[in-house]
């Protein structure tokens, strides 16, 4: 083969690989993060073949210009392109020309690049999400920063987890391998721990290097109430050691939970010598839907009398609830209790009635609707 043509198969396989390196570029720096990642994660499916396909001619041009012919140096191209799948990079054959072709020279050494530079990606492709998981980990132990750790996985946690920017910040619960997928995708710091007397055990161990904030957020509120009672050991342990109070000024444990376990939440709160605090999670929803969606934002002059800021005494308010469980139980509660309006009869300002229409399948009685126990209590302090 002369070099005219050893030339011109050079140049078009020097355009493919440039495509190509342009082409993964493109993939990978271009676009959403879990697009991303699922491209890189499925490059160890032979996505990468495409390189070592071109690879065969340029092998086969420095074979046929040495001397070879057709078929010895096809066979021996596509032997020496297996080599490559291994890293064996090998110039024998192929002197000839790199001497008389500087084209030819530089195609080789930039097929050369990209084979062990792909050899690196199929790698980060088959072990990138355990060695992220591993550092990210490791990274969490050392930090000197002010550390966040959310146990429990759902989406009000992953929303807490963004909303923070200062901390280092770690998710953690018996994830699946699923689980684990899609928030390397989401580029979220987690971690599965298999017991977490030992997890709680490490975590609360390095509030002595610095501020240490633990939010206890589970779906189900036994999980909550067991984590709880594992700090609050861990918190008696620091309490009896010379520098408790320093250590315990460093630790903060939020309990986010259902107002049935209240009781429960308030016992480990008094253990637990104000490291730990309560949230009733329901009326922070309540809370927030109030805010978001005041009543008032759906009214105008055909029902505000902004004259004497009241509602226009013929207005009739009527609030729909579809369903009542927790929630809707607890923004009742809160409306009841923030929806107050007044109107104007005959010069005399009175309270205007907020009809409340609920339906669900099963309604249930429920103390806390009414009467729940603090309400009680203040009654009966205004009892003889």
């Amino acid at each position: 083969m002369n070099i005219f043509w050893c030339n011109l198969i050079t140049i078009f396989c020097l355009v493919l690989l440039i495509g190509c390196v342009c082409y993964f570029c493109f993939r990978l720096f271009v676009g959403k993060r879990e697009k991303k990642l699922k491209y890189l994660r499925n490059f160890k499916k032979g996505k990468c073949i495409i390189i070592y396909l071109i690879a065969i001619p340029l092998y086969f041009v420095g074979y046929s210009y040495g001397g070879e012919k057709f078929f010895s140096a096809l066979f021996q191209s596509i032997a020496r392109v297996v080599n490559l799948v291994v890293l064996k990079f090998e110039f024998t054959g192929l002197t000839k020309l790199i001497s008389v072709s500087k084209l030819f020279e530089i195609t080789v050494y930039f097929t050369f690049i990209i084979v062990a530079l792909n050899a690196l990606v199929f790698a980060f492709s088959l072990f990138g999400q355990r060695i992220a998981y591993t550092l990210n980990s490791l990274l969490m132990k050392l930090t000197k920063k002010d550390c966040l750790f959310i146990f429990g996985d759902h989406e009000e946690n992953k929303q807490i987890y963004k909303s923070e920017k200062t901390r280092a910040k770690q998710l953690l619960y018996e994830f699946s391998d699923k689980q684990k997928e899609e928030l390397y995708f989401k580029k979220i710091n987690h971690f599965k721990y298999t017991s977490l007397d030992e997890t709680v055990k490490e975590i609360i161990s390095t509030s002595k290097n610095r501020d240490l904030t633990i939010v206890i957020n589970y779906n189900k509120d036994e999980d909550n109430v067991k984590l709880c009672a594992k700090i609050v050991e861990q918190i008696k342990l620091i309490s009896e050691s010379e520098n408790a109070i320093e250590l315990m000024k460093k630790l903060h444990v939020y309990i986010f939970g259902n107002p049935d376990y209240e009781a429960i939440y308030f016992d480990f709160i008094r253990k637990a010598k104000g490291c730990m605090h309560y949230l009733n999670k329901y009326q922070q929803i309540a809370v927030d839907f109030i805010d978001k969606y005041p009543f008032t934002s759906f009214m105008n002059e055909n029902h505000l009398d902004y004259s004497n800021g009241t509602l226009k005494n013929e207005v009739n308010v009527n609030v729909v609830l579809i369903g009542f469980g927790k929630t809707n139980r607890q923004i009742f509660l809160t409306s009841v209790a923030n929806n107050q309006f007044v109107t104007k009869v005959n010069d005399e300002i009175l309270l205007k009635k907020v009809n409340y229409h609920i339906f669900d399948k099963d309604i249930v009685y429920n103390k806390n609707l009414n009467h729940n126990y603090y309400r009680m209590l203040n009654e009966m302090d205004n009892c003889d």
